[in-house]
């Protein structure tokens, strides 16, 4: 990494981008090919909910900020039914 990419206080400099497309999400950083999230085609809503979940997995990884289950905090990204949703539990897609 080139000084040109730290701050004067020495923080790295990330560039980062999501862009909201017709059928999805393109997104990538500063370096390599984008990556492509494409929202099914008989999808209920928009936008899908597994679809943005996926995203924001990979701008967690991104950023590296995974972690551990032995970490004492840690973030969690999940899909749930709302609160007052009564219909069956759709299955996680991969």
């Amino acid at each position: 990494m080139s000084d040109d990419d730290q701050d004067s206080e020495g923080a790295v400099d990330f560039s980062f981008y999501i862009s909201r497309v017709e059928n999805g999400y393109i997104a990538g950083g500063c370096e390599g090919e984008p990556s492509v999230y494409e929202e099914p085609a008989d999808a209920a809503l928009t936008p899908d909910p597994d679809t943005l979940a996926r995203v924001l997995w990979h701008v967690v990884e991104y950023f590296g900020g995974i972690g551990s289950k032995h970490d004492a905090r840690r973030i969690n990204i999940t899909v749930e039914p709302g609160s007052d949703y009564s219909g069956p539990k759709k299955k996680r897609p991969n």
